[in-house]
């Protein structure tokens, strides 16, 4: 019995790559990886299907995508899907926000979807501006729960406001308000 094994990218192309060192214009060359740049586009649309985005390790949509883009940098088709990708877990994010889900449930709250956009494009500022203003959410609870003297509900909310953004400012001088406030 003939085993296979798990497809590889790296073989097929690195043998395209060498027939266009030897012929730049060896067409068979260049029809090879547009053939392998498509097929990770396919394998990346049926991940997107299955819902598979980011997970498994492998076998996800984001790994397709970056195989395609790793065959061609200038894959419109792979930048598009991974642009997608990001779309859909802001979407999520703000579904998710919009019924109160901002921690929990873990998996399928607002900062999961959100961090998970940040991490197939660290730079998207849809992601960056939705946490930004999970933690503001957080702050104005706090200071409204300050206002009405409520400083454990304030540390609270502090809290949950320093698991969206441990670097935010405003939340960490709350933080040490909350806590003088208490007595502690």
């Amino acid at each position: 019995m003939i085993k296979h094994r798990a497809f590889s990218v790296t073989r097929p192309l690195s043998y395209y790559e060498l027939a266009l060192q030897i012929d730049p214009e060896n067409l068979q060359a260049r029809t090879g990886i547009e053939k392998l740049e498509q097929r990770y586009i396919q394998l990346a649309k049926h991940a997107e299907k299955q819902k598979k985005l980011i997970r498994p390790k492998r076998k996800n949509a984001l790994y397709y995508y970056s195989q395609a883009r790793d065959i061609n940098k200038n894959s419109i088709a792979a930048d598009k899907g991974i642009k997608a990708l990001v779309d859909r877990y802001i979407k999520l994010a703000e579904t998710a926000k919009e019924a109160h889900k901002i921690l929990t449930p873990k998996g399928s709250s607002a900062i999961d979807y959100y961090q998970r956009a940040l991490q197939i494009d660290s730079h998207s500022y849809k992601a960056q501006e939705g946490i930004a203003n999970l933690a503001t959410h957080y702050s104005l609870l706090a200071s409204t729960a300050r206002k009405k003297r409520m400083y454990k509900r304030m540390e609270i909310y502090v809290d949950r406001g320093l698991t969206v953004d441990p670097y935010n400012t405003r939340l960490i001088k709350m933080k040490s308000e909350a806590r003088k406030l208490r007595g502690l």
